[in-house]
């Protein structure tokens, strides 16, 4: 067996280790481009720990799997306009090029979303406030932030309370364009991206 071949065979066994290694478990979700309604079960699929099935509920409506993951896909937008019942553990929006969710709706509506894991807005991720709604949002994050994307609370009336309980990164862009909610960061904070936090 010559070099070439064997450096080619453990290349593809340290492959597919990693494959495995971040292999998707049961109870992980992942959005299906159906609509955007977060607390709608039929925008989502579940992994039931062999293959994607089409969903039964919606992230966070019974208590979360230990360690799963929700996904935001590329090219799919969610909003989060109703209340959801449950925390979730791990929140992935984009896939790298895009995806979105917003949390708001309209008659001054106020939403939560719990990550008891880590949230990461991937590269042309973004997350945002719905805009005009006047609703008062807390998003808290028991792990690490990662922000290679969009955070945005630019724009309307909306507030935003936001949680980092443990390391937040910025890569990305974070704008905080309105003097509202109460923005808490327990944790190291590391920028090498665009953060700006102005009075609206």
């Amino acid at each position: 067996m010559n070099l070439n071949l064997r450096f080619l065979i453990a290349l593809a066994f340290v492959a597919l280790l990693g494959h495995d290694a971040h292999a998707q478990i049961a109870g992980d979700y992942r959005t299906n481009g159906v609509g955007t309604n977060w607390t709608t079960a039929a925008n989502w699929d579940r992994h039931n720990g062999t293959t994607w099935v089409a969903g039964v509920s919606y992230p966070g409506q019974a208590v979360a799997v230990a360690g799963t993951t929700v996904s935001i896909l590329d090219g799919h937008s969610m909003n989060i306009s109703a209340a959801i019942a449950n925390s979730i553990v791990n929140l992935v929006i984009g896939g790298g090029v895009s995806g979105s969710l917003s949390i708001g709706a309209a008659a001054n509506a106020s939403r939560t979303l719990t990550c008891t894991g880590t949230l990461t807005i991937s590269t042309g991720g973004t997350l945002s406030t719905a805009g005009d709604t006047g609703g008062t949002h807390t998003i808290t994050v028991s792990g690490i932030l990662t922000n290679n994307g969009t955070i945005n609370n630019a724009a309307g009336t909306d507030q935003l309370t936001l949680n980092a309980n443990s390391t937040t990164s910025n890569t990305g862009t974070i704008t905080f364009a309105l003097d509202n909610g109460v923005k808490t960061f327990a944790g190291t904070v590391t920028n090498s991206g665009n953060w700006t936090s102005t009075a609206h």
